[in-house]
């Protein structure tokens, strides 16, 4: 029996490809499966994907006419064998352990997702520019979830789909599918996990190394990424049709809110279709005064971020706990002090 399936997306990348490959074949664990689903690649991606598929029987090779890779990822989906789901894009790649570590986890488990860390690398710099970490290991049952929400605790963080191992029975039961969005496609798939899941299992482990390129649409406003609001379009369908509107209240407000903010960030306001976007959006919130809270909640994030800009630059805090001063922080054009009162004698340490 499979226990993993591993769903690579895979769309003229043999520039990357073997890198990834690379990661997947000195995974120990034979129980579990590689689904390659070529996406109707033009270049020597499937000659790669059989040189692997030779040498390595965990590899199995679905081609397709290019649909797009939320077709392919939908497709890997569909046919795969395992009782776990999880994904790799062919650009990015995994550390030696992964998935014994996974197993370890999900073997001794009853949830519905496993989530995990990983390290975002740049392309251009050839450096990790961040190594994420849940920060806990956790196991946050289905009432924790609904008492914190999303973006109150650790349940949501990011998107993040390749930080994700999932029952594929769930997503079955569920009838979870991705939506047809260019930019984001994970974001109302993961959203869905989430707010349906019984509960989740949280890792410290940074598995995945996530690679950024300057050249993603995710890093640029363009009119090509007006079709980031068909995932509001998809959650709230999703919710509609099972009759969870109502139920599932407080995860769509943060989800409608977070996704709007998104629907701004990566559409130039000049735009032809800016306007049509925020149209489309008004509909989604229920009353005026919903829609100027959203707006109210988009200009503090700005500011928020002014402010924290600016702390940088000049500010002082106190650090301690249950109200005892421990030390003072100063920050001065980005360079930190930190004053500590030692209690014997009153004297002071820098």
């Amino acid at each position: 029996m499979i226990a993993i399936t591993i769903i690579v997306p895979i769309y003229n990348q043999a520039k990357y490809l073997k890198k990834c490959l690379d990661s997947l074949i000195i995974q120990e664990p034979k129980n579990i499966e590689f689904l390659l689903i070529n996406d109707g690649s033009t270049d020597n991606s499937l000659s790669i994907m059989k040189e692997y598929a030779i040498k390595d029987h965990r590899f199995r090779i679905y081609s397709q006419e290019n649909k797009g890779v939320v077709a392919a990822r939908q497709k890997g989906l569909d046919i795969a064998k395992g009782q776990w789901i999880s994904w790799v894009d062919p650009d990015d790649w995994i550390e030696p352990d992964t998935f014994n570590v996974i197993l370890s986890k999900i073997n001794n488990t009853n949830s519905d997702i496993v989530r995990f860390g990983g390290n975002i690398y740049d392309y251009n710099s050839e450096k990790f520019i961040l190594k994420e970490s849940i920060g806990i290991n956790a196991l946050l049952s289905k009432e924790a979830i609904e008492r914190w929400g999303l973006y109150d605790s650790y349940i949501y963080m990011e998107a993040g789909l390749h930080l994700l191992c999932i029952r594929n029975d769930f997503i079955k039961r569920n009838n979870i599918r991705f939506s047809n969005s260019r930019i984001g496609e994970d974001y109302c798939f993961t959203f869905l996990c989430y707010i349906m899941s019984s509960s989740i299992t949280y890792m410290q482990d940074k598995l995945y190394n996530y690679v950024r390129y300057d050249n993603s649409l995710i890093n640029k406003k363009t009119d090509e990424n007006s079709n980031y609001i068909n995932n509001i379009d998809c959650a709230y369908n999703y919710l509609l049709n099972n009759n969870l509107l109502e139920k599932k209240q407080l995860f769509w407000n943060e989800y409608l809110i977070n996704a709007a903010g998104a629907c701004f960030l990566y559409i130039p306001q000049k735009s032809h279709k800016y306007r049509n976007i925020i149209n489309k959006l008004k509909r989604f919130f229920r009353s005026r005064n919903s829609w100027n809270e959203f707006k109210k909640r988009s200009a503090l994030r700005t500011n928020t971020y002014i402010y924290e800009f600016y702390e940088r630059l000049f500010s002082i805090r106190t650090v301690g706990l249950h109200g005892k001063a421990k030390h003072t922080i100063i920050s001065i054009l980005g360079i930190q002090i930190k004053i500590r009162k030692e209690n014997n004698n009153g004297s002071i340490t820098i």
